[in-house]
């Protein structure tokens, strides 16, 4: 057979499955070495499945498609993660030459029946990879029609048909998934060797130990609305574990608030882990604080925070001709304030209400409104909008603020009530720096940051420990999600720290502070060597 023109990759995804047309230059044959690219930190393996074309056509029905399948044969898609995450296209981190090992062996249809056969990687004598192939998402029978769909299929083309979970990044080896090379496969013993490799030399992973969770996982996580940050964060924990654990790990995401709806939630055991904001205003529910007062949660534990730099801020229409809250409360102007809803869950509405009432600021008894909403973006739109002349807001990285910023007076929160508010309720103060907002000098303000992970004790160490380890050492996934904007711009702020990200509000799970101790410690070593 000549060489294949076209490979076709098929790749898990957190919102489904995508294809992909490959080129062949990156094809290499079983036992050929493979050179690691100087330009990537990060190659990593996958075994896979691979369908070889025996007889093209376009648009071929699914109970005909096995028809047109020659053989099956695999492959290891080796992916430079660092360059596929680059963007939401991942065919830049597949598709460099001579990187996708194929064969040797190509079996016949008649030969096996593929449905109950297995594929396993092998590295180093360890095996990193194993699942059944009935597991694939979507049949091969399906693949072909779908691809053959839009692009037809030729003979010699290879559909390559995902990897299963514990690819490279995500598991420990004397050989480091960042610095790994090519491995060539033997499919009659259904195993991956490692061959000699050129180019650059591997180095020893000194980070802490990899998770490797072999029993299959069900948990439950609580994220926020369904599009925003905690969700996301979510979605990156839950693939990271499941890549990490066994092969019939299933994990669900509740939408939420991120309030206290979420603190409720893990401390009521309706989940095993949820996300809140701001950090701070968790711990009240350790000691029945504030809107907690009639909740106990003694069993409440952190698995690590997100970083988010983000304040609570009081702006006003600079036309009013007030700069600070003595002014405010001396002319009493009537105002039309926009922020979030007061329900005793949303930490926004229950901090600017708790911020007014404590300055001495009557909104609705000097003959004002109150515009409540649930998110950000509504009551920046009712200020953009000219609805509001004032706000009392977080998520001050939106670019919404800077758009209004040059005609609104941002105010300091007076020193006694940001003293009584961490008095009653363990609410930090922070300081705004100059010229964040537009022409506004520095101010201090009550601290709205950080995404934090709760948990409860009864938690699986294992499994606190493999959350902590995905949050520390697999950021560079999250991160890649947020580079497109400034540090102090983006709503994670990048780059994110291990050891910071163990410092935490609520105790952390004994697994979770593991990870930490063994992530400070190997930090220390660096720096003594």
């Amino acid at each position: 057979m000549d060489k294949p023109q076209r490979i076709v990759l098929q790749e898990r995804h957190a919102a489904g499955t995508l294809t992909r047309a490959g080129v062949s230059h990156s094809l290499l044959g079983a036992y050929d070495d493979i050179v690691l690219p100087p330009e990537s930190q990060q190659v990593d393996y996958e075994g896979e499945l691979v369908v070889v074309i025996g007889h093209g056509g376009r648009r071929i029905a699914e109970q005909d498609a096995l028809d047109h399948v020659l053989g099956y044969t695999v492959a290891n898609d080796i992916t430079m993660r660092d360059f596929q995450y680059k963007t939401h296209q991942w065919i830049q981190g597949k598709a460099w030459d001579a990187s996708t090992p194929v064969g040797p062996y190509l079996v016949r249809p008649s030969e096996v029946d593929i449905s109950h056969a297995g594929i396993r990687t092998i590295l180093n004598g360890q095996k990193v990879q194993e699942s059944d192939l009935s597991r694939l998402i979507f049949s091969i029978p399906h693949l072909i029609s779908t691809i053959s769909t839009f692009s037809t299929l030729r003979t010699g083309d290879l559909i390559l048909t995902g990897t299963p979970g514990g690819v490279g990044y995500a598991r420990p080896s004397a050989l480091p998934a960042s610095r790994r090379s090519g491995h060539r496969r033997n499919r009659r013993r259904g195993r991956i060797s490692q061959p000699r490799s050129r180019g650059r030399k591997p180095t020893m992973n000194q980070g802490p130990a990899a998770p490797a969770i072999d029993r299959s996982l069900t948990l439950q996580f609580k994220g926020d609305w369904g599009t925003a940050n905690l969700h996301r964060v979510c979605g990156w924990i839950c693939q990271e574990l499941t890549d990490r654990s066994g092969p019939h790990t299933r994990i669900a995401i509740w939408n939420g608030r991120g309030f206290s709806d979420n603190v409720h939630a893990v401390g009521r055991s309706e989940v095993d882990v949820a996300l809140a904001t701001p950090a701070a205003f968790t711990a009240a529910a350790l000691d029945r604080r504030g809107v907690y007062r009639d909740a106990h949660y003694p069993e409440l534990r952190a698995l690590g925070v997100v970083p988010q730099r983000d304040r609570l801020v009081v702006a006003v229409h600079a036309a009013l001709g007030i700069s600070t809250f003595a002014e405010l409360r001396e002319y009493k102007p009537p105002l039309s304030l926009a922020t979030s809803i007061n329900d005793g869950v949303n930490h926004v509405g229950l901090a600017a209400h708790a911020v007014l009432e404590r300055s001495g600021v009557d909104v609705e008894g000097w003959g004002g409104t109150i515009l409540e909403d649930e998110r950000p973006f509504e009551s920046l739109d009712h200020v953009l909008d000219g609805r509001a002349n004032a706000i009392v807001h977080e998520a001050v990285m939106l670019p919404h603020w800077q758009r209004f910023g040059r005609e609104y007076r941002f105010l300091e929160i007076e020193p006694d009530v940001l003293k009584s508010l961490e008095d009653s309720y363990g609410w930090p103060a922070a300081t705004v720096p100059d010229d964040y907002f537009p022409d506004q000098p520095a101010f201090q303000t009550l601290d709205f940051s950080d995404f934090v992970v709760l948990t409860r004790s009864d938690l699986a160490d294992d499994v606190a420990y493999a959350i902590a380890w995905i949050l520390g050492e697999t950021r560079e996934i999250l991160e890649s999600q947020y580079r497109h904007l400034p540090p102090h711009r983006s709503p994670v702020t990048y780059p994110l720290d291990p050891p910071t990200m163990g410092i935490t509000p609520i105790p952390l799970h004994p697994g979770a502070a593991r990870y930490y101790h063994a992530v400070s410690e190997d930090k220390t070593d660096s720096r003594s060597r």
